[in-house]
């Protein structure tokens, strides 16, 4: 489906591909500095898009949770794709969980990769919070 994308390292200034699995990052973020939106691969992008609108409401929008839903950079912190996605189709806690089960949730569903993206990007501290925007040529024109 989506293919995996290098993450750029500011301060090495070129594109870094990580090999080991449990380190690999699947998106490319830019973030020019405090206060400017940081940029990110189209699957990032429509992935800090639908958290947003499915998500933040529970979770906050930025990711660090509420009084009634966790801290997700801190629970998604030695959380699998396999794991994240399970959780997303049964809910955190199956059928105990408060947060409902997504998988036949149409806005939501479709985006599981996209959701890992964004999130992995936020738990690992590449993309901080704020508003993110698309990078410039990746995937089509529309922003």
């Amino acid at each position: 489906m989506l293919a995996l994308c290098a993450a750029l390292d500011p301060t090495a200034g070129a594109a870094q591909v990580l090999s080991d699995g449990a380190n690999a990052r699947p998106y490319r973020v830019e973030c020019a500095g405090p206060g400017e939106a940081c940029r990110a691969d189209l699957a990032t992008y429509i992935g800090w898009r639908v958290f947003q609108a499915q998500c933040a409401t529970c979770h906050a929008v930025d990711v660090r949770g509420s009084t009634f839903a966790p801290d997700l950079t801190l629970r998604m912190s030695g959380m699998t794709q396999r794991d994240f996605f399970a959780a997303l189709d049964r809910g955190y806690f199956g059928s105990a969980s408060t947060m409902p089960p997504r998988g036949r949730d149409p806005n939501v569903a479709p985006y599981y990769e996209e959701l890992w993206s964004f999130l992995r990007a936020r738990t690992t501290g590449d993309l901080p919070a704020g508003p993110v925007t698309r990078l410039p040529g990746d995937g089509t024109t529309a922003n």
